[in-house]
């Protein structure tokens, strides 16, 4: 068997602004251990771009096999996201206070890989309050707010993509009738046979409308680092189905205010 590896383009994320398709290059990503470990397996590349990054595979032109460990089943990689640029949020979309956390992916609403021609890793058209979201660990402590006149009796974990399925309730308890409390969201020692290790997306409410549903993400590994956002990208088929030379292409919009 002879040799030509070549190192082919898998994917790529590229960070734009809406209307004039200017580089944005204040986001940098870059894999989590879990994801490394799946490059790792897969013979795969990560390589920075000023306004996004490359993913490469590696593949044999002159073997019998020319991908040697070629993606058979469902696989996530994650990327943590951080913000370069303190002020970003004084140009772009959304309106916030402080620089807030989010989490994209390449999934349908109804969490199936989406197969759109644009690619784009966001909820709509342009990043907005949509993808916002927080990052925890596995286990963490959520400030509740307890001081309206109906205040809420229990948290929700719920699927992202099946939302009337919850997965995990935690009670707000608050002997001392305080206005703000912390709850211990998660606990395997509170509660250990619904215990969620598995890390990845969820959503988060109350059991009253006065607490909007929020995508919660857990990770232990990106729950306690100082990032802004988590990016997920699934792929289910062999690395040689993306599109011959660009590879599968994505995009994350971001719009003026």
């Amino acid at each position: 068997m002879g040799f030509n590896l070549t190192y082919n383009r898998f994917f790529s994320v590229r960070v734009k602004e809406h209307g004039t398709n200017k580089e944005i290059r204040d986001l940098r990503f870059a894999p989590n251990a879990e994801c490394q470990e799946f490059m790792n397996k897969y013979k795969l590349v990560f390589r920075h771009n000023r306004d996004g990054f490359d993913v490469y595979y590696r593949s044999n032109a002159l073997a019998s096999v020319p991908i040697t460990s070629p993606i058979e089943e469902k696989t996530r990689f994650t990327f943590s996201v951080k913000i370069l640029n303190l002020g970003f949020y004084d140009l772009y979309k959304p309106d916030v206070l402080k620089l807030p956390q989010f989490y994209l992916d390449n999934l349908t609403p109804s969490g199936n890989i989406s197969n759109a021609a644009a690619g784009n890793l966001t909820s709509g058209t342009s990043f907005d309050v949509d993808d916002l979201g927080i990052i925890k660990p596995q286990s963490f402590r959520q400030q509740t707010d307890v001081s309206m006149g109906d205040p809420p009796t229990e948290w929700r974990i719920k699927k992202k993509f099946l939302p009337q399925d919850i997965i995990k309730t935690i009670p707000i308890e608050n002997p001392d009738g305080l206005d703000y409390i912390e709850v211990r969201m998660n606990d395997p020692l509170l509660s250990p046979d619904d215990y969620l290790s598995e890390s990845g997306v969820y959503s988060m409410e109350t059991n009253k409308a006065s607490f909007t549903e929020t995508t919660l993400y857990l990770s232990n590994n990106l729950g306690g680092r100082s990032i802004n956002g988590v990016l997920d990208i699934y792929w289910e088929n062999s690395q040689a189905t993306a599109p011959a030379d660009t590879g599968k292409q994505y995009q994350i919009i971001f719009k003026l205010k």
